[in-house]
């Protein structure tokens, strides 16, 4: 961006308090990674109502709010959106995944990036016991039934249009996830793909999303959205410049063209 006269400066939320209380920045885009502790969005939080002031891109409670999977699951579902059956699973609390149809069952952590924790495929005892001991240890576990071949696609979202897709096949433990080996390639949505991409970055109010979804038996469901999506490996398997597409819709939030 400094190519087309517009500094930018990465920063953590600390360092950015202290900027932003000497001098307000013309424009924030928010990007942090899932699986932190809810206290790291305490510092941005602090700022009250000056954080009204700050032009966001992505802004602080939407963020906040699809880094809890369930809570954002439970809100795409209030809008109509379809989701893999899930329940949230709690330390001290009796769960033995009966509500959940299917013979095969993903846990996942309730926060987390790029895969980390996910186990794919589990019979349902062991997915209830391996839930139990996720929260015995981190307080909590999302568990969701089996949906597709685990063939998920994601889709880029900026700025209620998709800039770029691509589909990730899983190798291994089950996992399309490119940390984890997935393989990837370029795949272009239809147009009611397209709408529920879009629809589900709107209902969460994020204008950077990227939103997996998955075939569950002839219907698109959303696997989840993600307030700070990687590109790398999207930019590498379509060609398309998705940083550039940020920078530009950082730009045209300061009203540069």
């Amino acid at each position: 961006m400094g190519l087309r006269g517009v500094s930018a400066h990465p920063l953590r939320p600390s360092e950015f308090i202290e900027v932003m209380r000497r001098h307000a920045p013309s424009a924030v885009l928010l990007r942090m990674p899932s699986g932190g502790p809810p206290s790291e969005f305490d510092p941005l939080l602090d700022l009250g109502a000056e954080i009204e002031a700050i032009p966001w891109i992505n802004n602080v409670a939407s963020v906040m709010q699809a880094h809890d999977k369930f809570a954002s699951l439970e809100q795409l579902q209030a809008a109509g959106l379809p989701t893999p059956p899930t329940t949230l699973v709690l330390r001290d609390v009796e769960n033995n995944l009966n509500t959940l149809p299917g013979d095969r069952f993903v846990v996942k952590p309730l926060r987390g990036a790029a895969g980390h924790g996910v186990t794919v495929g589990l019979p349902r005892e062991t997915a209830c016991q391996n839930a139990r001991a996720f929260a015995d240890l981190t307080g909590s576990a999302l568990v969701q039934s089996c949906v597709g071949e685990g063939i998920d696609r994601r889709m880029f979202i900026i700025d209620g249009s998709v800039v770029a897709s691509m589909e990730r096949r899983p190798t291994g433990a089950g996992r399309g996830n490119v940390l984890y080996g997935g393989e990837t390639r370029s795949w272009s949505p239809n147009d009611a793909q397209r709408a529920l991409g879009i629809r589900a970055a709107e209902v969460l109010d994020l204008e950077i999303a990227g939103v997996d979804i998955i075939d569950g038996d002839g219907q698109d469901v959303i696997l989840e959205v993600n307030s700070c999506p990687g590109f790398t490996a999207l930019e590498a398997c379509t060609g398309i410049d998705v940083a550039g597409a940020i920078s530009n819709a950082v730009l045209s939030k300061l009203g540069v063209r």
